[in-house]
């Protein structure tokens, strides 16, 4: 009985300082408000649509204020243990891979233009489990300065959702040539960050427990000889062995009932794991599992088609 209370105790606190040990990544961006204040956002006519693209590169290179001031945060965040990745080497990663590609695609007699301030592909490459926005203002009376508006929001990258945010606050007078704009925004941020660090772990404890959410969708194409209701792939009608392979693979079985037709199939919510044994999942890795099950039944052709982190289409039957 002793024997068996150590094994149950050890296992205990093996699984206690896992949990412990198991931190969010983060990455710290400017807020895009801060962005647009200080003109480093511009507008583009997207077939009559107009996008606005935020020029993070150019914000890092231009404002010498924001790369220290994130570096400061960033380090904040690293003795409390989580784990960041660097905006501008995120950026620089992304430019040297875009330049390789258009390189090959000039070679064929395409366009090699590259463009690296779209948050998706930031995202894709960071694969972090949490964005970090910093917004601050700061005033300057002569030799003084102080901060009067300084904000922090925590998003989750596979939704979208908040999950944190810090409310806006002025700071004392300080001499200009003492205290630098970054360490300014430093000592703002510190006075919130108990609080805003334990929202955080509050929501990894959370996506570690039950698993992060996933939005998956399935088309099929016009033009495909099959549609969601036909039963010719197995025994039962194809949604149904959609649904039946979810149920299997959601992490703890988790998922929101579909909602479908004859050619659409969505899931609202699908709970799949932080990684598997090759590291950190995102949805267009888990998607790689239905895949391969629909294409062992013989449905194909298949085009996955991801949206974002946390949010992926299959689109079955094309040509």
């Amino acid at each position: 009985m002793k024997k068996i209370f150590v094994l149950f105790y050890l296992l205990f606190l093996n699984s206690q300082l896992y949990s412990q040990a198991v931190k969010p990544t983060l990455m710290i961006l400017p807020d895009k408000l801060w962005m647009s204040e200080n003109n480093f956002v511009k507008s583009i006519d997207n077939e009559g649509e107009t996008n606005l693209i935020y020029d993070y590169e150019l914000a890092m290179i231009k404002n010498p204020d924001l790369s220290a001031a994130l570096d400061k945060i960033t380090g904040e965040f690293l003795k409390a243990g989580f784990k960041s990745e660097n905006l501008l080497q995120t950026l620089d990663e992304i430019k040297t891979n875009a330049a390789e590609d258009a390189l090959r695609r000039t070679s064929k007699g395409a366009d090699g233009g590259i463009r690296i301030n779209n948050i998706d592909e930031i995202r894709r490459k960071a694969k972090t489990d949490i964005e970090i926005y910093i917004y601050w203002k700061i005033d300057n009376l002569g030799p003084r300065k102080r901060i009067t508006d300084i904000r922090m929001k925590a998003i989750d990258t596979y939704t979208n959702q908040d999950i944190a945010t810090s409310p806006g606050k002025g700071g004392d007078w300080v001499s200009i040539s003492e205290v630098s704009n970054a360490e300014l925004i430093r000592e703002s941020i510190v006075s919130e960050m108990d609080a805003f660090k334990s929202s955080l772990q509050l929501h990894f404890d959370d996506l570690f427990a039950n698993g992060r959410e996933l939005k998956l969708r399935i088309l099929t194409w016009e033009t495909a000889p099959f549609d969601l209701e036909t039963d010719s792939f197995g025994d039962d009608e194809l949604n149904v062995l959609i649904k039946n392979w979810v149920r299997k693979n959601a992490y703890l079985g988790r998922f929101s009932p579909p909602t479908y037709t004859e050619t659409r199939m969505e899931f609202k919510s699908i709970r799949i794991p932080l990684s598997d044994e090759n590291g950190r999942l995102d949805g267009e890795d888990w998607a790689k599992g239905l895949v391969k099950y629909l294409k062992s039944i013989k449905v194909t052709p298949i085009k996955t088609d991801p949206k974002g982190l946390g949010s992926v289409d299959l689109i079955l039957g094309g040509k």
